[in-house]
């Protein structure tokens, strides 16, 4: 939420050069006019992994000057430091600080980027002895018109603006170079034509007309494809890039008839409603769809339809997770050789951050951590990134049976055994103390371990 709120207050710095471009509908806009001479190229430059390479101190040096300028609250500076630098990403068990870029994915990162290379342009591009005649920039993608016998030198110095910024180059083949999703065509008269670009690698794989989706999202596909090609495309290439969005749409379930009046409605009259905060609904035909129109009559609410599975939900996410972020038995080490053993119905995250905020607070009562550490006369450090966990469990008898059984096992600070266990399972625990190791779930061997998130538990004594 910081960084959606922050994103929002920067992105009126952005975008005020001239070689700012906002979406291909301004891209073409643009060029419509510009003419292009036998002695010059069209060239596409691209910045090598520009978010993960932004220098965040000089962006937050950036952003100073805004926030001063515009004389907004000093504290939208620390909300910035933050925002940018308690990034952090998890490789197999470890954490590790992303000393330099910006997270993919967060709503910061293209205000971010934005911010540096306009920086970047206006401080660096227009001071180069050789400088290309014609820039634009979506972002860290740049479309360029260049004399052929500067391209060279150009793109030498290009790359040596910024150390964190190492441009890629693609000249124009055949007379044409595409930019987004834009080909633009080298008239004969040295005009610019544009038509729609697909990579080779495209599919025409879209949204199939019979899936349960609302007829609105259905709808969608056709609508954007028409009028992506009636804006992108100059009269002589549009009869053709119909011609291949109608194989298109019939390959993927839709009429074409059907599909031109879909794409006729987008001039139609939104009717006004109250700016109320939308409603998001599963899709089920027949059912949400009846709420739907409900709402919307009776409290101008709009609803906003998800379908029933992704297949991201489905599919088993390639990225290291939280080890701690399951409910269980967890111990946190001492460095006098204690341990604490704590079980936690929650994520066992959450109960770690509760027992720092104890000791923030000098709060005794609310953590035997900290009165451990607080206990006059000695002094202790503890291992909160060391925490562990000894056991995952969900339910409450097995996870206190569990935590009693770990507390005889290790030397520790706890202020109770928990649960009182019969007299009978000691010689069982001392056994087990000697023969085997019960703390086998532990950080990396949870990660190793997680398609087996079904078991109840893992290793559980006989």
């Amino acid at each position: 939420m910081a960084s959606k709120h922050l994103a929002t207050l920067l992105k009126p710095f952005t975008g005020n050069t001239s070689s700012f471009v906002k979406d291909s509908k301004h891209f073409v806009h643009i060029i419509k006019n510009e003419i292009i001479s036998d002695s010059e190229i069209m060239v596409s430059f691209d910045v090598e992994s520009l978010f993960t390479n932004v220098p965040v101190e000089e962006v937050i040096s950036l952003i100073k000057g805004f926030i001063t300028d515009s004389k907004l609250p000093s504290a939208y500076l620390d909300l910035s430091e933050f925002c940018l630098k308690s990034g952090y990403f998890m490789w197999r068990g470890d954490y590790y600080s992303q000393i330099d870029g910006v997270a993919m994915g967060s709503p910061i990162a293209p205000v971010v980027a934005n911010i540096f290379m306009e920086w970047v342009e206006r401080e660096l591009v227009d001071k180069m002895t050789y400088r290309p005649r014609f820039w634009l920039r979506y972002v860290d993608d740049v479309f360029a018109i260049v004399n052929r016998d500067d391209l060279a030198i150009i793109f030498q110095c290009l790359n040596s603006l910024h150390e964190k910024v190492h441009f890629t180059k693609e000249e124009e083949k055949e007379g044409g170079l595409p930019f987004l999703d834009v080909m633009v065509i080298r008239g004969s008269g040295g005009e610019l034509h544009t038509t729609v670009y697909r990579k080779p690698t495209h599919t025409n794989r879209y949204l199939h007309a019979s899936s349960h989706h609302h007829p609105s999202q259905i709808s969608s596909v056709p609508r954007s494809l028409i009028n992506r090609a009636l804006s992108l495309c100059d009269p002589p290439y549009i009869e053709c890039e119909l011609r291949v969005v109608r194989q298109a749409l019939e390959n993927n379930g839709y009429s074409w008839r059907q599909s031109s009046r879909w794409a006729q409605t987008t001039t139609r009259r939104k009717p006004s409603c109250v700016n109320r905060s939308p409603v998001y609904l599963t899709y089920v035909k027949g059912v949400t769809d009846k709420i739907s129109h409900y709402l919307q009559r009776r409290f101008d609410i709009v609803t906003r339809f998800r379908p029933p599975a992704l297949v991201k939900s489905i599919l088993r996410s390639p990225k290291d997770r939280d080890p701690l972020n399951v409910p269980g038995v967890y111990k946190i080490p001492c460095d006098c050789g204690k341990s604490y053993i704590g079980e936690t119905r929650r994520n066992i995250t959450t109960r770690v951050k509760e027992h720092i905020r104890s000791m923030k607070n000098v709060d005794t009562d609310g953590s035997a951590i900290a009165e451990h550490v607080l206990a006059s006369g000695t002094t202790h450090y503890i291992r909160f990134n060391k925490a562990s966990v000894l056991s995952r469990e969900k339910f409450l008898v097995p996870r206190k049976i569990r935590e009693a059984i770990e507390i005889s096992r290790h030397p520790n600070f706890n202020r109770d055994h928990g649960w009182l266990l019969p007299t009978a399972w000691k010689p069982l625990f001392l056994s087990l103390s000697h023969t085997t190791n019960l703390e086998q779930d532990s950080i990396s061997s949870v990660c190793l371990q997680e398609d087996e998130s079904n078991e109840d538990d893992i290793n559980e004594p006989s």
